[in-house]
């Protein structure tokens, strides 16, 4: 044997469910959101959407010409690296 031992570990869901709930993780999510809609263009915005479990973000074209935009041209798939 190596020298490594096996052991077990308790993960406290409570907890994590505490942290992706949390305002710092909804202020991470939301500046993440923002990035991807400023790359994105005009007519792009974006929303807080409450999740059950965790922060969540959702960017959205608002315009008619935005809404083509990224129909045709997959803008939102394209800006996702943005967010890093």
């Amino acid at each position: 044997m190596s020298g490594f031992r096996v052991m077990s570990v308790r993960l406290n869901n409570q907890a994590f469910r505490a942290l992706r709930r949390s305002p710092g993780a909804k202020r991470l999510v939301m500046s993440a959101a923002r990035k991807i809609a400023a790359a994105s263009g005009p007519g792009y915005e974006a929303r807080e959407a409450p999740g059950r479990d965790r922060a969540r973000a959702i960017v959205v074209p608002t315009t008619a010409e935005a809404r083509r935009d990224s129909a045709t041209n997959l803008t939102l798939l394209r800006n996702l690296g943005a967010a890093r």
